[in-house]
This record gives C-alpha cells, sequence and structure tokens, in this order.
C-alpha cells in the first residue's frame, strides 16, 4: 500500500495569510488614528462621569441651570 504524505501547512503562514485577508478587508473600516481618538473620548467621558458623580445634589443643579441657560442663549431665548 502505498499512503499519500499530505503537506502539512506551518501555523505562521495560516496567520500571516489571515493578517494579510483581514487588513485588505477592514482596512478601510478602521484607521488607527479613528480608533485612538473613539478611545480618546471614553475615556473622557468616563472622567466626567467621575467628576459629575463627585457632585452635590445642590451643585449639579446649579450646574444644569447654569447649562440650560447657556443653551437658551445660544437658541436666541433667555
Amino acid at each position: 500500500m502505498m499512503r499519500i504524505k499530505r503537506k502539512k501547512k506551518g501555523k505562521a503562514d495560516d496567520e500571516k495569510r489571515l493578517g494579510e485577508i483581514i487588513k485588505q478587508e477592514l482596512g478601510d473600516y478602521i484607521k488607527r488614528a479613528d480608533l485612538q481618538e473613539y478611545l480618546d473620548n471614553i475615556e473622557k467621558d468616563k472622567r466626567k462621569k467621575r467628576l459629575w458623580d463627585s457632585l452635590s445634589a445642590y451643585k449639579k443643579l446649579k450646574l444644569s441651570r447654569y447649562v440650560a441657560g447657556k443653551k437658551g442663549e445660544q437658541h436666541g431665548k433667555k
């Protein structure tokens, strides 16, 4: 009996091909700079939430009134 030997592909070759396919298919969707900007925005939001949570109820109310007043000024209302 004669056995047919199959050529084994190395893991490195498969991973290399997978990396190339991912770059080709997803390269246009996610850019490194866009991803970094998105992550920075998440961090800013976390800091804002931490700051907001640290305020007392009185300060939150006062700040909310201030922001509402400023928003009204932008739209011509007062």
